[in-house]
């Protein structure tokens, strides 16, 4: 199924794969998203907090990242609003 395929990411994948781990504010832009077929791409904004890894990265107040979001799915997977957590950023 199509939803299926994009299941989140296990903490070991995540964590394999970051090239960034921060501790934020998440807020997609674009809510509230009216019903869909399909995934849709929207921006997702994160207000840093801390930097957790790694450690020695440039300190920045604001990371913008492409994010899909889709109905769906339950609201855990793509509706960050004002979502404060750990953010694994990876270029893939």
């Amino acid at each position: 199924m199509f939803a299926d395929s994009y299941r989140p990411r296990t903490v070991t994948e995540k964590v394999t794969e970051a090239e960034l781990i921060v501790q934020g504010v998440a807020t997609l832009d674009g809510l509230p998203l009216a019903a869909t077929e399909h995934p849709v791409e929207r921006s997702c904004s994160i207000v840093v907090l801390q930097t957790l890894w790694p450690t020695n990265q440039p300190v920045t107040n604001t990371i913008v990242v492409r994010h899909y979001a889709w109905t769906k799915w339950p609201d855990t997977w793509w509706n960050y609003n004002s979502q404060t957590g750990v953010y694994f950023v990876s270029r893939r």
